[in-house]
């Protein structure tokens, strides 16, 4: 009889650096938006506004960052009986882990509500135009699809900080660009055991045909897997405190939305699930 095991452990990270994201069509500015350039002042006033074809840059450098990690452990006994049969059972276990974080996740309606900036009168200082009875808005192709709405903060709560995107890095602060992004994780899971086993030989302690006698192998398997993937509330569509739907809501039942991040259109839900199988075989 020999023992016999096996071990294994695999770790690695990766980081990608840009923009949280890159997608969008045009970013509308009204007329009265504080932050538009001066020579862009008379075509806003002729037209009712402009747009700007222009990914929201300087938003903190979005990051994301992948960890993985593979365990493996395998025991077993593998041996011969006196007669001349031979045999093995073993177990087998293994585990994989990822996680990924993204540092600077764009919070839809946040980001739209930001963009849309008027002069307050009282300060004489930039503020969103949210913070008044005003509708929501979207991009002018609806790129990403999105239905409008404020839906993670109630509009006039004070805490919409008003994002200038017409001067490039220079005009995004870090409070607008707090406000506007999250910090997003993801974890994946699989496990998987296997307990199996198998002995072969032949007939000849027992009786022998003209032929000699009959070789024969028998086994079996054990096998058990399991998954799980779990994501960011925001990622799900879980209205946060604040929300003028009310804390946990889920956002598929307010509006035609399903997550609050990046391309609201797109779902994403918790995933868990597992099998078991069990395996015979004669020869």
């Amino acid at each position: 009889m020999t023992a016999f095991g096996e071990e294994k452990y695999s770790t690695s990270e990766t980081s990608n650096e840009g923009q949280p994201s890159s997608f969008w069509d045009l970013l509308f500015g009204a007329p009265d938006n504080p932050f538009l350039p001066d020579f862009i002042q008379p075509i806003a006033d002729a037209n009712g506004g402009v747009a700007i074809t222009i990914d929201p840059l300087g938003l903190g450098e979005g990051r994301i960052e992948t960890e993985r990690d593979t365990v493996r452990f395998v025991a077993g006994l593998e041996g011969e009986f006196s007669n001349g049969w031979s045999y093995e059972i073993s177990a087998n276990y293994g585990r994989f882990e990822q996680n990924t974080f993204n540092s600077n996740a764009l919070i839809n309606d946040r980001f739209l509500a930001a963009i849309d900036a008027v002069t307050d009168p009282a300060p004489g200082q930039a503020a969103c135009r949210s913070s008044g009875e005003t509708p929501a808005t979207t991009t002018p192709f609806n790129i990403p699809a999105y239905d409008p709405g404020y839906f993670s903060f109630t509009p006039g709560d004070g805490t919409c900080v008003p994002l200038n995107i017409w001067a490039g890095a220079t005009g995004i602060t870090q409070s607008a660009v707090d406000w506007v992004t999250r910090p997003t994780n993801t974890e994946v899971t699989i496990d998987q055991t296997v307990i199996s086993g198998f002995v072969a030989g032949d007939s000849s302690d027992y009786f022998s045909l003209p032929d000699g006698p009959i070789d024969f192998a028998a086994g079996f398997e054990y096998r058990e897997e399991s998954s799980e993937a779990l994501f960011d509330s925001f990622a799900r569509g879980i209205l946060p405190a604040g929300s003028p739907f009310g804390e946990g809501t889920l956002l598929s039942d307010v509006s035609g939305n399903s997550n609050l991040l990046f391309r609201p259109a797109l779902g994403n839900a918790n995933e868990v699930g597992e099998y078991d199988a069990t395996a015979r075989a004669r020869c």
